[in-house]
């Protein structure tokens, strides 16, 4: 192996994970935009890629060259987030701060706000729940409610939301 072979493997194999990337990208375009012809995904830049690049470059008002430039390889990756955000599952937003957290008297913010949020949702279903105010604020009536439903789900009474009892809110919250 010569020293020019061994510097070239590294960027034809970055080259082809980039060509892989740009078929991927308007193959899915194709299933939303029939105007897009549909193609392989074999990571050479080849007529039927060429000819899709085109199409797409139409239809977004780009100059048709048939090659990816930094304005078609930006206008390509904003269309493809744009549909793959369309049709993908809502993204559950992570709001417990970590596996080994505990939410207690005296702590505020986003995570306490959902633990109020939560538990009056759930005491829609059970009677036995206090209602809170939603003020992301762990206060005496929060640190309540919180030993209300952990004695209602049979789990430990500490009155803190540790993990086992922030699932158990989830669940319960979601299942309702």
């Amino acid at each position: 192996m010569n020293e020019n072979t061994h510097h070239l493997e590294p960027d034809m194999q970055n080259q082809r994970r980039d060509i892989e990337s740009i078929q991927r990208s308007l193959r899915t375009l194709a299933q939303e935009d029939k105007r897009i012809p549909s193609l392989n995904v074999d990571g050479l830049f080849g007529p039927e890629t060429a000819a899709s690049v085109k199409a797409f470059q139409r239809i977004s008002g780009l100059p048709v060259t048939g090659s990816v430039d930094f304005a078609t390889w930006e206008a390509l990756a904003d269309a493809y987030q744009t549909v793959v955000f369309r049709y993908s599952a809502a993204l559950p937003v992570p709001l417990f701060p970590s596996p080994d957290a505990v939410l207690m008297s005296g702590d505020t913010g986003d995570a306490v706000y959902t633990v109020q949020l939560m538990i009056n949702g759930i005491g829609q279903n059970f009677q036995n729940l206090p209602h809170l105010e939603i003020t992301g604020r762990y206060d005496r009536e929060t640190l309540k409610a919180v030993e209300s439903f952990q004695q209602l789900f049979q789990l430990p009474v500490t009155g803190q939301v540790d993990k086992v009892t922030w699932n158990a809110l989830t669940v319960s919250y979601t299942a309702r």
